[in-house]
């Protein structure tokens, strides 16, 4: 594993055809040159127009891009196909992927799809949430459904009706629990305009589970004017950060805690986070100690009457309450933008275990020495945790990439296991629209080789290649620990004062380890080697 960053997106070329992207950066924000030979990929489905909007990180380092193929009927009608495409470590297609690395599925002519969101299952399968209607039907009647693929990218015909089941409003946001259940978030609206927020869980088989909530139902109304983003807590509850509006009538951040088995947490804290500055969440990550972090965009006015966008982050205690110890006032705040850029919208957010955040967004800019004026790129920021740019990355905390000059862009970006970083999106090669990743290199500073993890307590050596040790000293017991990957799996727990773990068959890359003594509860980061 190597921390590398990747940022999918996709772009249009003069002819209005996309490609779907892939860039993977290197520590520095550099492209990463082992990826594709420089840092880029471009992969054409076939000789339409292509949207990616999603990328999964499989824990065997592969890359899936998800989204959309467009085709067109005889009568000129535009439709839109589900497309997969799953990625080597170096960049070229996985052989061993549906066909040549490639997936298009049909359900039945002339739907028009609009894919959401995709998680992995401990299986390695993959769940897709969709939108579709079908263009000869002379009206938009939406239909909302989950598909479930093998690890192959074959469609999973165990699961509910022929791979596919519906349900009953659109999904914005799912969620893979550790035992391969799937919680799906949706928003709707009664006739009076009234907004409904509904969690349903799915057994692994597509039923569903009857135990959580009210025969496998829970939710909330509310006002929401923004997105919505959902994560797991370690203590297996569902944590939802919303957009509403506070006591002064602006948005701001609010968050929703569900018991495990859907039951609203009333010990709780969720009123909406006071001020007088629209805030919208992109972005909610739980840390290992159980404090949670949202992300996302701010809306100000300078002193001189002008609007501009900050990227803003606020920190919660695990009871729902204000962190005061994080920035000022729980919150910290960066600039992004003034709301004049139209493009400078957020798409993509990931937490580094440094405490810095990374941002990928498609940002227009002037180019004067094109046909058209205006084109759209690739771009990353980075923040500092206690805010502002990080001056190590890129140029001043920013990075921007372009294929062709044209159109790109950036939906989706994951971080490796070491450390670089991919952005996958949608490229305009002049010819089509086509899926497109980058690979950037990517820093992120870690501890010593052995640390004292607490009061009479010690976790060595770090880095570490096969046995990590956990050693109470004094009269500090430890009474269990976990240890996480980063993206909040589960993988190891156990009890014990003297503790030898065997890490030998984890993937090298950043882990988290939890511990709990009768001292109180600390976490900490080791490296596998």
């Amino acid at each position: 594993a190597d921390g590398k960053i990747l940022i999918a997106g996709y772009s249009r070329n003069s002819t209005y055809q996309n490609y779907i992207n892939i860039v993977r950066y290197s520590n520095n924000g550099t492209l990463d040159a082992t990826f594709d030979g420089d840092g880029k990929v471009i992969a054409e489905l076939d000789s339409t127009n292509d949207e990616c909007n999603i990328l999964l990180l499989q824990p065997d380092n592969k890359l899936l891009a998800i989204g959309t193929k467009r085709n067109a009927t005889e009568n000129g009608y535009l439709f839109k196909d589900i497309a997969l495409a799953r990625y080597n470590g170096d960049g070229s297609l996985d052989a061993s992927f549906g066909a040549d690395g490639k997936v298009v599925s049909v359900f039945a002519p002339n739907d028009m799809n609009k894919v959401h969101q995709a998680v992995l299952q401990p299986d390695g399968k993959i769940v897709i949430s969709n939108t579709y209607y079908n263009i000869y039907t002379g009206n938009s009647i939406l239909h909302h459904e989950l598909i479930r693929y093998t690890p192959n990218g074959v469609i999973d015909m165990a699961f509910g009706t022929s791979g596919r089941v519906i349900i009953d409003a659109e999904p914005v946001t799912m969620l893979s629990q550790p035992d391969g259940k799937i919680i799906v978030i949706t928003l709707s609206y009664d006739s009076q305009s009234n907004a409904f927020v509904t969690l349903k869980r799915y057994n692994t088989n597509g039923l569903i589970d009857t135990s959580f909530g009210n025969n496998g139902t829970t939710g909330f109304a509310g006002i929401f004017w923004g997105p919505l983003t959902a994560a797991l807590h370690p203590t297996g509850k569902i944590i939802i950060a919303e957009s509403s509006p506070n006591t002064n009538g602006v948005s701001t951040f609010a968050l929703t805690c569900f018991n495990p088995d859907g039951t609203i947490d009333s010990t709780f804290e969720n009123d909406p986070m006071p001020g007088d500055t629209g805030r919208y969440s992109y972005g909610i990550f739980v840390e290992p100690d159980g404090k949670i972090i949202v992300a996302g965009r701010s809306t100000s006015v300078s002193d001189g009457g002008s609007t501009f966008f900050e990227f803003i982050t606020a920190r919660y205690n695990p009871d729902g309450s204000i962190d005061a110890t994080y920035g000022t006032g729980g919150v910290v705040t960066s600039y992004l933008g003034s709301t004049y850029e139209p493009y400078n919208i957020i798409r993509s957010i990931v937490y580094q275990p440094d405490g810095k955040f990374l941002v990928a967004l498609t940002k227009e800019e002037q180019n004067p020495a094109s046909p058209n004026p205006n084109s759209y790129d690739f771009v990353i920021y980075r923040f500092n945790a206690d805010g502002g740019y990080d001056s190590e990355f890129g140029t001043n905390g920013q990075v921007i990439t372009s294929f062709y000059n044209k159109y790109d862009e950036a939906f989706a970006m994951v971080v490796q296991p070491d450390n670089k970083i991919v952005v996958a999106g949608t490229t305009d090669t002049g010819i089509n629209r086509d899926f497109s990743l980058v690979r950037f290199k990517n820093s992120i500073a870690l501890g010593s080789s052995k640390f004292e993890a607490g009061a009479g307590l010690i976790l060595y050596p770090n880095p570490v290649k096969d046995i990590l040790h956990l050693q109470a000293t004094d009269a500090t017991g430890i009474i269990d620990y976990s240890i996480y990957n980063m993206l909040g799996k589960l993988l190891d727990k156990s009890t014990g004062d003297s503790l030898k773990v065997d890490v030998s068959d984890f993937s090298s890359g950043i882990y988290n380890v939890h511990i709990n003594t009768n001292k109180g509860t600390l976490s900490k980061k080791f490296v596998k080697e």
